[in-house]
């Protein structure tokens, strides 16, 4: 029972970090794709805490779990094969945060189902799920309004065609909306 508790409180704080995707520093030296977020390092407590206490027997496994696992390996392996086939190396980038993503969320469903969700843990998913859409739609609104000025976000990482999709916050004037509201 409380391994299932921290596996849980684990999911919560993955979840929270989520809110700022801005990597924590970079290196030129380094593919954008793999500089570190807060979501990466939550992603590596929960996966070690899943490993460490995860149920032992059965897990239930069902048809949807089958198809879940299925389609993020087709996304995984469609990625790959796009690359090879095409010897287009320039989305390679792309292709490796987006190969990152996918398998966070492979790992994800499995810490997400060796957990008994109960109401409260429902709700608290809710809430937060609430509170980063919120934070969010606040940092849109503050960028918009020039109060937050983004290039502030990304003074850390490096400038320069291996910054990634942070590089144009770096490079544009600072009365230049960015975001979703422009």
């Amino acid at each position: 029972m409380h391994g299932e508790k921290r596996i849980f409180r684990a999911i919560q704080i993955y979840l929270l970090s989520t809110c700022y995707a801005i990597p924590l520093f970079g290196h030129p030296a380094i593919p954008w794709a793999l500089w570190p977020t807060l979501s990466h390092f939550a992603f590596i407590i929960m996966l070690i805490l899943y490993f460490i206490v995860r149920p032992i027997g059965p897990s239930g496994d069902s048809t949807a779990t089958y198809l879940f696992l299925a389609f993020c390996t087709f996304g995984i392996c469609s990625v790959a094969i796009h690359i090879i086939s095409t010897g287009n190396f320039a989305g390679v980038q792309y292709s490796a945060y987006i190969i990152v993503f996918w398998i966070q969320a492979y790992f994800f469903w499995f810490a997400s189902r060796a957990i008994n969700w109960t109401p409260a843990r429902i709700e608290s998913i809710g809430t937060i799920a609430g509170i980063c859409g919120l934070v969010v739609a606040i940092a849109i609104y503050l960028q918009f309004w020039g109060i937050l000025d983004y290039r502030a976000l990304v003074s850390h990482l490096p400038a320069g065609a291996n910054s990634g999709p942070w590089g144009v916050y770096a490079t544009y004037e600072a009365d230049v909306c960015l975001g979703t509201l422009n």
